[in-house]
């Protein structure tokens, strides 16, 4: 049968957004779509829906954002920025062109600024992507029994 089940949440500064859809299969096959910082997540997605989906084509899809932007870091990289000023501003001169160097040409800027991302307790990730994808599962669950009665009064 098929089936869909969405959750959305908000927990611990950040948001969670868990979709579960399945096609109809004689076999279970299951795939799932983390974001890249939480492929680990992935087997214990694949473990929880197991134990209440036997058959289907499964699709779990997660989002997370990080509302509160703790987690990340931003610094200017200076010798790039500087590098690249020294190089626009010898281009100038060269070439003839007026000095138009504002703080939103350094935005664009390949390589100007270091992003680096907190670790993050894994635990605490998963204990809300759980929270968030057992309700997900509740909804699925609860539309293919729905479409079983149909069925079956069909």
């Amino acid at each position: 049968m098929t089936g869909f089940g969405r959750e959305h949440r908000v927990i611990g500064g950040r948001e969670y957004l868990v979709e579960i859809r399945s096609v109809n299969s004689r076999y279970y096959e299951f795939n799932a779509k983390p974001p890249r910082q939480y492929m680990y997540l992935e087997e214990k997605l694949k473990s929880l829906v197991k134990e209440k989906i036997s058959r289907g084509k499964v699709e779990v899809s997660l989002s997370v954002y990080n509302i509160q932007g703790k987690e990340t870091a931003v610094t200017v990289n200076e010798l790039v920025v500087e590098n690249y000023l020294n190089a626009m501003r010898e281009a100038g001169e060269k070439f003839g062109l007026k000095d138009d160097l504002t703080l939103s040409s350094i935005f664009r800027m390949s390589d100007a600024f270091n992003v680096v991302r907190a670790d993050v307790d894994e635990e605490e990730i998963w204990s809300a992507v759980k929270e968030t994808a057992e309700a997900a599962l509740a909804k699925f669950v609860a539309m293919r029994e729905t479409e079983g009665e149909k069925m079956k009064a069909d």
